[in-house]
């Protein structure tokens, strides 16, 4: 739109001013938002799926497990069966599969209620001590949640690095 008075190109100069900047703000969140997610693959669930994973802290860049640090993981997810326990495996591939030690593996003991319920969704959340002596590398992280039989009722997939 043009206006014939120069009162009038500004009116609408800072019409279009303002809507630029309420649109950055907007993508602005959404990239914040966004960055938060890490992309996940299902490795073999039998019994239900992970609908999302959350690192605190946050990642910076690639590196999502900064040595020196303790990192919470917070894992959400649906499981579709009826299991007294949940054995959490942590795991790295860094050309084969390393396994890597959490402080407690039993999931019921960090907000999965157990036994569980078919159909029910759950927030584990873990600390997991990243020393500094891990050496700097990518991998690929993967979560299994083992069920009463030892069979992978959640299994996911997610990259990783430790620097």
């Amino acid at each position: 739109a043009r206006s014939s008075s120069p009162l009038g190109n500004q009116i609408i100069l800072h019409t279009r001013i303002s809507k630029m900047k309420y649109l950055i703000a907007v993508c602005a969140v959404i990239a914040v938002a966004a960055a938060g997610s890490l992309p996940l693959k299902d490795c073999g669930s039998k019994h239900g799926k992970v609908t999302s994973i959350t690192l605190d802290p946050a990642p910076v860049g690639a590196c999502t497990f900064p040595k020196g640090t303790n990192v919470t993981a917070i894992v959400d997810m649906e499981i579709d069966e009826v299991t007294k326990k949940l054995t959490t495996v942590a795991k790295g591939d860094v050309v084969v599969w390393v396994p890597f030690p959490l402080p407690n593996p039993d999931a019921c003991a960090q907000g999965v209620s157990c036994p569980t319920v078919s159909g029910s969704t759950h927030t584990f959340r873990t600390g997991i001590p990243i020393l500094k002596e891990y050496p700097s590398i990518r991998l690929v992280v993967q979560l299994e949640f083992k069920d009463d039989n030892g069979d992978d009722a959640i299994c996911v997939q997610f990259p990783g690095e430790i620097c």
